[in-house]
């Protein structure tokens, strides 16, 4: 990997090394994974108040929710590399 930033939304950035997957949030085992993120302390949401449109899962087990969409992240990630 390229040891990058990826800007998922908002002026916030995470390692492209972390990321494991990126996930629409409308499906009931993202859902339940972001559930159960919140009630371990393992949900970083960047969404400020926004609509979550996205959800990112880390290497070391956090949760990110982003209001960009998940093909945009994707493009971004892509192009960091």
């Amino acid at each position: 990997m390229s040891n990058g930033l990826l800007n998922v939304g908002l002026d916030n950035m995470i390692s492209t090394d972390e990321v494991v997957a990126l996930a629409r949030p409308d499906s009931l085992p993202i859902k339940q994974l972001v559930g159960a993120a919140e009630e371990n302390n393992r949900l970083i949401d960047l969404t400020r108040g926004r609509k979550r449109r996205s959800v990112i899962v880390t290497k070391s087990g956090y949760v990110v929710l982003s209001p960009l969409r998940t093909p945009t992240l994707a493009e971004r990630y892509t192009n960091s590399e």
